[in-house]
Order: structure tokens, then sequence, then C-alpha cells
């Protein structure tokens, strides 16, 4: 259960920073508009991408630690491989991911997106 609970917390707080920008406040009566909406996306992206070269590099450490305090024993060496092989798996995962993103904004013909650095 608390780590349902810290993953409930964690997941508001990426939610809630990723989407907050404060240039989406109106300062005049203008209608708004998609630029507003291109905001977000850009947001949610730079947070997402940021935040799996984070967990990625912190998997590949925890792997490497594990591995390397594991004085031996198969059982331990094989729980590190495995956190080792999932990190990898992962970044995989990603760079298809962002592969994918990039050629769909291609066929569609957007060339960037404000904010989002692909």
């Amino acid at each position: 259960m608390k780590r349902f609970l810290y993953t409930f917390v964690l997941t508001l707080f990426f939610w809630f920073s990723a989407f907050s920008y404060p240039g989406l406040v109106r300062a005049n009566d203008d209608p708004p508009t998609l630029d507003g909406l291109w905001v977000i996306v850009a947001n949610a992206f730079n947070l997402f991408f940021s935040l799996i070269g984070i967990v990625a590099a912190a998997m590949f450490v925890y792997g490497a630690y594990m591995w390397m305090f594991s004085m031996g024993n198969p059982e331990n060496i094989k729980k590190a491989q495995g956190t080792l092989t999932w990190a990898v798996i992962g970044l995989v995962f990603y760079a298809i991911m962002r592969l994918l993103l990039v050629t769909i904004l291609d066929v569609l013909g957007i060339d960037e997106l404000p904010g989002v650095q692909i």
C-alpha cells in the first residue's frame, strides 16, 4: 500500500509540474489558441523524455551496485543481471518510441513542436 501511495503522489507531482506553465494564463481577452495546447504537449514530452533518461541511469547504477555487492552469490548476480537487462530493454523501447514519434511528425508534415527538441 505504501508503494502505491508513493507512486500515486509522484505521478500527481509530475503530472501537475509537466502541465503547469505560466504562459498558458492569458493576460488579455483574446480567445485561446492552439499555441497553448502545443506548450502543454511540449512540456509533457520534455518531462517524459527527461524522466526516461534519469530512470535508465538509476537502473544501471542500481544494477551495477547489486552486481558489485553480490559477493559471488549466484542468486544476487542473477537479480543484478535482470535489472541491467530491463534497463537496456527500457532504453531500446525509448529509442523505438522516439523514432516512431519523429516518423509520425514527419508524415504529418510537422517540422517541429515549439519547445520540444526531438
